[in-house]
């Protein structure tokens, strides 16, 4: 009797620590919303307000805050990468529009991140920025 009941132990034992183990690999890198406003369109909204008010650290942490819901949000790529060209980090901030663009979903997605394009080619003022900027203009419209 008890080498019986110490084998349903071992099994029940050994069943519950491989659900577990099964369990914590299909949980995801992605943040779980906490509150009703935890939501990567709000962190967005904000962050882009806070960007326009000129608080640039403030809108890079909105803006992070809707990447960790979803790190494919075209949005939020958009505005991490205008917050990064204003804060002079050119290179970060093309890579991000990049990644907005690859996700862009619809025809306002896109034209959003070409604009997103523009602005930053006019902040950097680069090596033909111009034919550049018109190019944007161009595929946006």
């Amino acid at each position: 009797m008890k080498k019986n009941r110490k084998a349903l132990i071992h099994t029940f034992l050994w069943v519950l620590g491989f659900s577990l183990l099964v369990l914590t690999g299909c949980v995801s890198n992605v943040r779980k919303p906490e509150a009703s406003l935890d939501t990567p369109e709000h962190h967005v909204f904000s962050g882009m307000k806070l960007f326009e008010a000129g608080d640039l650290k403030a809108a890079e942490k909105e803006l992070h805050l809707a990447l960790e819901l979803d790190p494919d949000y075209c949005r939020g790529l958009y505005g991490l990468g205008l917050v990064q060209g204003h804060q002079n980090d050119f290179k970060t901030g093309f890579a991000s529009m990049k990644q907005a663009k690859s996700i862009a979903a619809d025809k306002r997605e896109k034209s959003l991140v070409h604009t997103g394009f523009m602005r930053l080619y006019l902040l950097e003022k680069g090596e033909l920025w111009l034919d550049r900027v018109q190019e944007h203009y161009s595929r946006a419209v």
